[in-house]
């Protein structure tokens, strides 16, 4: 099972279209349908029924089937049909005007079938794979399912023949690989409003551009939502189901039952006549990452051991304490250089939590300064640690800090591992409390296999294998990775796993740590790490166009949404913006000195007109 945040699940609100082609034979199976959506434990749900029904007396009994339901219904007759199938495709509306309309009342819309049955714990697995799948450019699937009456065999409904796993790309995440299989088509789909706002604009809404993705019916693709929208590279279709890698079986969570169970029960046909449990056969190819650890350095593999164990003994729920933390690399900096970092983290940041910054024991005025700030600083032993430079080695030192931390029984509530001289605070920092992990992505105009910088750091430090797998994947930030206390102590951990299995001589050249972290990202090794598009927590600014780039009076970044994020990060790259952010550091310095001087000339009036007063 694939467990789901059940706060998020709750707050769900959601909009249901059920396509019914009337027939009093059919309203047992549509009562079922129904009947599953009222054991939804979410925040709203309103069902609305497509139907060719006209008349009175066919919607009379229609709506007879919400009479002991609590649920919000509409039923909407759609007669003017040139060809029955025409039906399925009327929800298509539905999601434009209503569900991405102005009021954006619904955070999920689900479409389903009148014989089909998407249970409370199908959506939960909905919510849960969207955060991990979301970084590989997936959406979670399902599969149809039907009981073979003689036998009362569970069958797979819509492949004729058993999936074969040897060569099949997958996605790693937790205990699961998720696979496209050979048909992918379910009958149904779920969006949330990134993901609708996608299908708006897609193909796959058009009756007739629908036909360029797929070559499937009009009633199929009426009902296949994003799965041939923007595939990722090696995979067949966007849409994938969860396989367990130890049973070699489909994740139950995945499964919808088709109700009339017709095809399993039709010999005409080859549809639903593989078993399930027969529905995978074979075995996966190798993982990256794990051949990757296998092969260590026989130096390392004490150590990896370790960590691995240091890994599973985290417990979930870890104890959180009551302040943040900010921890970053300034070494060897001016001033100047971390001026908007330090300045803006208490101003815009509103932040009041712990700052740790590690510098070199020569760093004296800037390490001055720092203190003066209220900044924690730490000396870095660059000769304490294995080899590499200072941007890999920071990783070895953020978790020995951590862990010495934690024997002095301390821990924090969020957690941001930043960059310093190309990060500036906008607004309050954890206003939104951090999900467990979570990596920032930058802006989707370039790939992972279109940047010679990322792309050539997974392959001088992976291969080129590592390289043409994670290809079309999204380019994720290290410079800026936040979470609670326990997501932060694994990610670091696995960081560190990941460089000391590296071959013996392998490049560590700068920055290429970022390859490790895209590597540990599209690996899927941490299923807790969720990834937060670009202007959400943080705006990434490298790849984003100049033309893109407006900020305000106070130097903060105007996302294109109109939204200001809490953090910029590589600001420097974009001249005015660059410029307006120094001033402003400058500023807010300036303020910062004069204040004691002006508090003390404010005490001492005080106390004056106090003392005659007496």
């Amino acid at each position: 099972m694939i467990l789901a945040n059940q706060k998020e699940v709750r707050a769900a609100r959601i909009l249901v279209a059920v396509t019914f082609h009337f027939s009093e034979q059919r309203l047992p199976s549509l009562l079922q349908v129904l009947r599953a959506f009222t054991d939804y434990r979410v925040a709203l749900m309103k069902v609305v029924i497509f139907t060719n029904a006209g008349g009175s007396r066919e919607r009379a009994a229609i709506s007879r089937l919400f009479r002991d339901s609590a649920l919000r219904f509409e039923i909407k007759s759609v007669c003017d049909l040139q060809h029955p199938s025409e039906l399925t495709r009327a929800h298509k509306d539905l999601i434009r005007d209503e569900f991405l309309g102005k009021r954006k009342q619904f955070t999920h819309f689900i479409h389903v079938e009148d014989d089909e049955q998407m249970e409370f714990e199908n959506f939960s697995y909905f919510i849960a794979a969207r955060a991990a799948l979301a970084i590989h450019g997936l959406v979670p699937g399902f599969v149809r399912t039907e009981l073979q009456a003689v036998t009362g065999t569970i069958v797979n409904t819509d492949n004729t023949a058993p999936n074969c796993l040897e060569g099949r790309t997958y996605a790693r995440s937790g205990p699961f690989n998720f696979i496209a299989l050979d048909n992918p088509y379910c009958g149904a789909f779920v969006l949330d409003q990134e993901l609708a706002r996608e299908y708006a604009a897609s193909r796959s809404l058009d009756r007739l551009g629908s036909f360029g993705v797929s070559s499937w019916p009009l009633r199929e693709r009426a009902a296949m939502g994003l799965t041939f929208e923007s595939v990722p590279g090696h995979f067949s279709a966007r849409s994938v189901i969860p396989v367990s890698r130890d049973t070699r079986s489909i994740a139950r969570c995945a499964w919808l039952a088709h109700l009339p169970n017709n095809c399993a029960e039709d010999e005409t046909t080859g549809l639903a006549k593989v078993p399930m449990s027969d529905l995978l056969g074979g075995t996966f190819d190798p993982d990256l990452a794990d051949t990757h650890v296998r092969n260590a350095p026989a130096a390392a593999r004490a150590r990896i051991a370790g960590l691995q164990t240091f890994m599973e003994e985290v417990p979930e729920g870890f104890g959180e304490g009551s302040r943040d933390l900010v921890m970053g690399l300034a070494m060897g900096y001016k001033i100047e250089a971390v001026r908007p970092f330090v300045e803006s983290l208490r101003t815009a940041g509103a932040y009041r939590g712990e700052t740790v910054l590690f510098t070199k024991p020569d760093d004296t005025e800037l390490s001055a300064y720092l203190r003066d700030r209220g900044v924690r600083v730490e000396l870095f032993d660059t000769g304490a640690r294995p080899a590499g430079n200072m941007y890999f080695q920071r990783w070895i030192l953020y978790l020995d800090w951590l862990q010495a931390r934690l024997h002095e029984g301390k821990s924090w509530r969020n957690i941001l591992l930043t960059d310093t001289r190309d990060v500036t605070f906008q607004k309050p920092l954890f206003a939104t409390p951090c999900a467990e992990l979570e990596f920032h992505l930058e802006s989707p105009t370039l790939r992972i296999g279109e940047c010679v910088c990322n792309g050539g750091w997974i392959r001088n430090l992976f291969g080129e294998a590592a390289l043409a797998r994670f290809a079309s994947g999204r380019i994720t930030c290290s410079g800026t990775v936040t979470g609670k206390m326990r997501g932060i102590l694994r990610y670091l951990a696995q960081m560190q796993i990941l460089m000391l299995a590296l071959p013996e001589g392998a490049s560590m050249d700068y920055p290429g740590d970022q390859g490790i972290h895209n590597f540990l990202v599209h690996s899927g090794l941490l299923p807790e790490g969720r990834a937060m598009e670009n202007f959400g927590r943080v705006a990434t600014l490298h790849y984003v166009a100049p033309d893109e780039i407006h900020f305000n009076e106070a130097a903060a970044l105007v996302n294109p949404d109109g939204t200001i994020s809490e953090i910029a990060h590589q600001w420097d790259r974009h001249e005015p913006f660059a410029a307006a952010i120094a001033a402003k550091a400058k500023s807010r310095q300036s303020a910062a000195d004069t204040f004691p001087r002006k508090a003390l000339r404010r005490t001492r009036q005080w106390l004056w007109r106090l003392l005659r007063k007496d």
